[in-house]
C-alpha cells in the first residue's frame, strides 16, 4: 500500500506501474467485504489529498519561475531575490517529499555580468521540476481511476452478500412461531446505531432503513445528473463553470432523518457550492440505550425488506459507476490530448492542468457521493440484520 501521507512523489515511486487494488472474488463474510470496501475508500481519500497538494506545489514553483523569468530583461535576479525564490521552492520540495534541485550559487547572482545566465539556469530548473511534478500528478490521476473501479467492485461484492443475508433472514423469520423468551435484550451497539431521535423501537428501525434506501436512490440520481455535465466537457471548459453547472443540478440530501441520529449534508468545496456529502449528527441526543425490544416476526420481515430496498439502491449505483467511468474516460482523453505537443501547446497544456486540478474535487464530490452514502447505508443495513438475527435467537431460546 502506498504511503500517501509521505507525499505524492514518494507514493508514486513506491507503486508499480498500473498497480490497482486487488479485488478478491470471495471474501469470507459480509463484514470482511465491507471492511475492504471502507479501506479502499480511505486509500482514495489519501490519494486525492496528495494529488491536490502536488497541484498546489507545481503551481507555486511555476509562479516562482515566471517571477524570476520576468527579471531577465532587466539583467536578471539579484542575490536577495534568488535567495527568496530558493527558500520558497525549498519549502515546496519539503512539503512534497522530493529531492531538492540545486540552483546556481548565490554568488552567481552577485554580479551583473553573471545574473542573467544564472537566472535563466534557475528558471529552467524550476520549470523542469514543475513539469516532472505534473507528470507524477497525471500518473496518480490514472491510478486514482483504477482505485475507483476497484472500490466499486468491492462495494458490489459486499452488496451481494448483504442481499443474500437479508433474504435468508427474512425466510427464517417467516418460519418462527410462538413468543420470544425475553421481551427485551441488551442493546450492545445496535441501539445507538439504529436509533431515531435518540430513541429505539423496531418500528423506528424500519422507518430509518426505508428512509436510507430513499437517500441512496436520490444519491444515484445526483450522480447521474453530474455525469451528464461531465459528458459535455471540453478543453475549453472552465472548471468553475463545470462546478456551477453540476452544483445547480444536484439535489441536497439534507432533511432526511437516518438511523443513528444522522443526516446527510452536501458541503461546499473549493469549486463546488454543494457537492461533498457528509454524514453528520441530526441534533443532539445524550440518551443511553442499554436495552432494546425484541423484534416481532412481522418487524423482522419489514426490516429485511427495507434492507433489500437499500441493496437495490446500491445495485443502481452499478449503472451510475459505468456512466461515471465513461465520463472520467473522456476527461482522461481530454487531458492526455492537451498534454501532447501541439501547435497550441501552451494553451492546451494550461487547459489540461486546469482539468487535472478539478479531479481531486470531482473525486471528493462525485466519488464521495457513492462512497459516503453507500458505505453508510450498507453499514446500517448490516446492523439492521444483526438486530433481526439477535431477536431470532430469543425465539429459538424459548423452545
Amino acid at each position: 500500500m502506498a504511503k500517501w501521507n509521505k507525499g505524492l512523489i514518494f507514493a508514486m515511486e513506491e507503486l508499480e506501474e498500473n498497480e490497482a487494488p486487488e479485488v478478491e472474488g470471495g471474501a469470507d463474510s459480509l463484514e470482511t467485504s465491507m471492511l475492504e470496501t471502507n479501506e479502499a475508500g480511505a486509500d482514495l481519500d489519501d490519494m486525492d489529498s496528495s494529488i491536490e497538494e502536488a497541484v498546489e506545489g507545481a503551481e507555486e514553483i511555476e509562479a516562482i519561475a515566471d517571477t524570476m523569468e520576468d527579471t531577465i530583461e532587466e539583467g536578471g535576479a539579484d542575490a536577495a531575490t534568488a535567495r527568496v525564490a530558493e527558500v520558497a521552492v525549498e519549502s515546496v520540495y519539503k512539503r512534497l517529499n522530493i529531492n531538492r534541485r540545486a540552483i546556481p550559487s548565490l554568488e552567481s547572482f552577485g554580479t551583473r555580468s553573471s545574473r542573467a545566465q544564472a537566472t535563466r539556469y534557475a528558471v529552467e530548473g524550476f520549470k523542469e521540476q514543475a513539469q516532472a511534478i505534473w507528470k507524477r500528478i497525471w500518473e496518480a490521476i490514472q491510478k486514482a481511476w483504477a482505485w475507483i473501479k476497484g472500490w466499486y467492485e468491492k462495494l458490489f461484492d459486499a452488496n451481494v452478500k448483504l442481499e443474500a443475508r437479508a433474504k435468508k433472514l427474512k425466510e427464517a423469520a417467516g418460519k418462527l412461531s410462538g413468543s420470544p423468551k425475553e421481551g427485551q435484550m441488551d442493546a450492545g451497539g445496535i441501539g445507538v446505531a439504529l436509533a431515531l431521535g435518540g430513541s429505539f423501537s423496531a418500528s423506528n428501525v424500519v422507518k430509518g432503513l426505508k428512509e436510507t434506501g430513499l437517500v441512496v436512490k436520490k444519491n444515484n440520481t445526483n450522480i447521474a445528473k453530474a455525469t451528464e455535465v461531465l459528458g459535455g466537457v471540453s478543453l475549453k471548459s472552465d472548471v468553475t463553470t463545470i462546478a456551477a453547472s453540476i452544483s445547480g443540478k444536484i439535489t441536497d440530501l439534507a432533511g432526511s432523518k437516518l438511523p443513528g441520529n444522522k443526516e446527510v449534508k452536501l458541503e461546499k468545496t473549493r469549486f463546488f457550492d454543494k457537492m461533498k456529502p457528509v454524514i453528520s449528527e441530526s441534533g443532539k441526543s445524550d440518551a443511553k440505550i442499554e436495552k432494546i425490544d425484541v423484534a416481532s416476526t412481522s418487524d423482522m420481515s419489514a426490516i429485511a425488506d427495507a434492507v433489500l430496498s437499500i441493496s437495490e439502491g446500491v445495485k443502481g449505483s452499478k449503472e451510475m459507476s459505468s456512466k461515471l467511468d465513461k465520463s472520467y474516460g473522456k476527461l482522461k482523453d481530454l487531458i492526455q490530448s492537451g498534454l501532447k505537443e501541439t501547435t497550441k501547446e501552451s494553451e492546451d497544456k494550461e487547459a489540461s492542468k486546469q482539468l487535472m486540478q478539478a479531479i481531486p474535487e470531482l473525486n471528493s464530490g462525485l466519488i464521495a457521493m457513492a462512497k459516503t452514502v453507500n458505505s453508510y447505508a450498507m453499514g446500517v443495513a448490516k446492523t439492521g440484520l444483526d438486530y433481526v438475527e439477535k431477536s431470532m435467537k430469543q425465539y429459538e431460546a424459548a423452545k
